[in-house]
């Protein structure tokens, strides 16, 4: 099939990163095709935590300042199109802790400051405090928690559903169940368009957003097949467990973490209900796992969550709540990969851990480079060639 449409950027994937990424282009007066081998949003998006923090990296430096641009940018877009729309939940999280672990506190107290002299909101609550807080959770006497005030969570669906009609404002061509397969190339050895199962496109840009598929996809495309076992970047499977709000007699307020050897972790939903998932029980399932094996780890993790949220009705079972597996993917040194590839002109990646907190910024930070033709202060960390330098 010949298809002799031409566009300013291409972008491969449509999960919340590559839709975002459109969106903004978009909105810069690119013209824009999007391109999914699925359904948008139907990937590692689907299932996915979708806590949106900078908190959980205050090891980085660059990298927290990235993510708290992200978190940012959900407050712009809420601002100019309101939180209803876009799905952006300030709640706040909470990290608790029991003071019979006077190491782990000691930690929490050293985090706290950290956040803050990163310019976050922090504090440490007592047991009280947390009650007052979070009056639907088990909390004991003695506990403490470290509250990041600013952190908050995405309603995926209302978000994705708000990112398609600014597609459609924009005029973004969207072609789902099409697979890229080959990049073309003019005698510079530039990007000139790509190769699909729908036919062929014109671009000078191609961006490359396809989640766990990344390393294959980029070996693919660019005929190099060593790009799928030695790109720098893994994936890991995440249990996850949604409670229905016809189980819980009373909503949860915000994102909570049980800082113990479970890392138990949950959070209200839109409808009412609970989302949960568990270090523990995400080392306890594959995908070639079977059915069995991983109801049975589900099943753990709603029986964990029981013992912290009193208000979800005893006789709840496993077959009343609903459970599945996304796919993680972590660049090796678990920072984002992101902008121009070096020897590969028009071809641009977006590759990340932290998905939902990083994908406005993300978007903003290519939208940027496509547009001024100048890498973004921004960008500058997390550029490929710092695995090549």
């Amino acid at each position: 099939m010949n298809n002799n449409s031409s566009y300013d950027c291409i972008v491969i994937g449509a999960g919340i990163i590559g839709t975002t990424i459109a969106m903004y282009l978009s909105e810069a007066g690119k013209k824009v095709l999007i391109m999914d081998k699925g359904i948008i949003g139907n990937g590692t998006t689907a299932n996915t935590f979708a806590w949106i923090n900078a908190t959980s990296k205050t090891n980085n430096p660059s990298y927290f300042a990235l993510n708290l641009s992200g978190l940012k940018e959900y407050e712009s877009l809420s601002r100019r199109y309101g939180s209803d729309n876009t799905g952006f939940n300030r709640s706040g999280m909470i990290d608790i802790v029991s003071d019979r672990d006077p190491g782990v506190l000691s930690l929490l107290h050293k985090k706290s400051n950290a956040i803050q002299e990163l310019n976050c909101r922090a504090q440490i609550l007592t047991d009280s405090e947390i009650r007052a807080l979070e009056p639907a959770i088990t909390v004991q006497n003695g506990d403490s928690a470290l509250y990041c005030i600013d952190d908050a969570w995405l309603d995926v669906e209302t978000y994705l559903s708000f990112v398609k009609k600014q597609l459609t404002r924009y005029s973004v061509e969207v072609c789902e169940n099409t697979e890229a397969t080959k990049l073309t190339l003019d005698e510079t050895g530039r990007v000139n368009g790509i190769e699909t199962t729908n036919g062929h496109y014109t671009t000078e840009n191609i961006i490359i957003a396809t989640g766990s598929a990344f390393s294959s996809t980029l070996a693919e495309l660019t005929d190099y097949p060593p790009y799928e076992n030695r790109f720098p970047m893994q994936t890991a499977p995440g249990l996850l467990l949604r409670i229905p709000e016809k189980s819980m007699s009373e909503p949860l307020t915000c994102v909570t973490y049980i800082n113990n050897s479970d890392g138990l972790h949950f959070r209200p939903m839109k409808d009412g209900g609970c989302l949960a998932g568990s270090d523990y029980t995400d080392g306890l399932v594959s995908f070639s796992q079977d059915q069995e094996s991983q109801e049975r780890a589900a099943d753990h993790l709603l029986e964990a969550v029981k013992e912290y949220v009193p208000g979800i009705n005893p006789d709840t079972f496993i077959n009343d709540c609903y459970w599945g597996i996304g796919v993680r993917s972590v660049p090796l040194d678990d920072q984002s990969i992101l902008g121009p590839i070096e020897g590969s002109d028009g071809l641009i990646l977006a590759c990340t851990h932290s998905g939902i907190t990083l994908a406005p910024i993300i978007g903003k930070l290519i939208s940027e480079y496509l547009v001024d033709d100048k890498i973004p202060e921004g960008m500058q960390p997390f550029l490929f060639k710092r695995f090549t330098d």
